[in-house]
């Protein structure tokens, strides 16, 4: 497992990791070594952490050495959560090389909807199942009429889209206007829940979480169930409970 810095990422298979001890030998001490750097200079111990965090799950594999130090810079003066998020879009945009873009969200299968208000359903849907590719081509469709249920289809299998209009309303989350007429909504997260369900019938082990985000911004990385429930507990995800997170990605217990 990578590790950045002398902050070590949380073990994800122990809830306690043994940091172990010195035993002093009994000869005479050996030459003292340099101080090996914590990380670029314009990183924090916080941002070695997110970085350590997430690589102990197998994400931001490209994220080391001059890479590292290019995204760092790029972080002076943007502070608090929105840092995080920002670190993670100049990844993953691997200035501008769109060949190393497509390669690293491909990997990770990272998705990231910013709220600009010219989304569309079927646009988000697209480039879900783009990060999907196992899955084929997944569509967005409504079955019973106008005032039906919408569905996410690959192939044969189907996928009911959690309607959350209401509590998003309470909660801030971007609702998206689908299809091509009438009032109904349907959320960026209900369409990722459906992509779970979609990548649980298909035999996938991975399932798509949600990383904190920002009031312009939804984050989605996937995972196996081990690494998402590690990174719940290590507060990088939106949902704060390992039981409601194993219920909206469809991990058994």
């Amino acid at each position: 497992m990578r590790q950045l810095s002398e902050v070590p990422p949380r073990d994800p298979n122990a809830e306690k990791t043994d940091p172990g001890s010195s035993v002093p030998g009994s000869g005479p001490p050996p030459p003292a070594e340099p101080a090996r750097p914590a990380g670029p200079p314009s990183l924090t111990p916080e941002d070695i952490q997110f970085v350590n965090e997430l690589s102990a799950c197998g994400l931001l594999g490209d994220l080391n050495g001059a890479e590292l130090a290019r995204v760092g810079e790029r972080l002076r003066g943007i502070k608090g959560w929105r840092r995080k998020l920002e670190l993670l879009e100049l990844y993953y945009a691997a200035s501008g090389d769109a060949a190393v873009s497509r390669a690293r969200r491909m990997a990770d299968r990272f998705f990231l909807h910013r709220d600009d208000g010219k989304a569309t359903a079927r646009g988000i849907v697209q480039r879900l199942g783009e990060v999907a590719v196992e899955l084929g081509q997944v569509e967005l469709e409504r079955i019973g009429g106008d005032e039906g249920t919408f569905v996410l289809r690959s192939g044969e299998i189907l996928a009911a889209v959690v309607d959350e209009y209401e509590e998003s309303l309470d909660t801030g989350e971007i609702d998206l206007r689908v299809l091509d007429s009438g009032p109904s909504t349907v959320t960026v997260r209900g369409l990722v829940y459906g992509l779970n369900i979609l990548m649980d019938k298909a035999g996938l082990q991975e399932r798509m979480v949600e990383i904190r985000g920002d009031p312009d911004r939804e984050v989605y990385v996937a995972v196996t169930r081990e690494h998402g429930e590690y990174l719940c507990q290590a507060g990088l995800l939106e949902l704060d409970s390992v039981a409601e997170l194993r219920e909206v990605s469809g991990w058994r217990a």
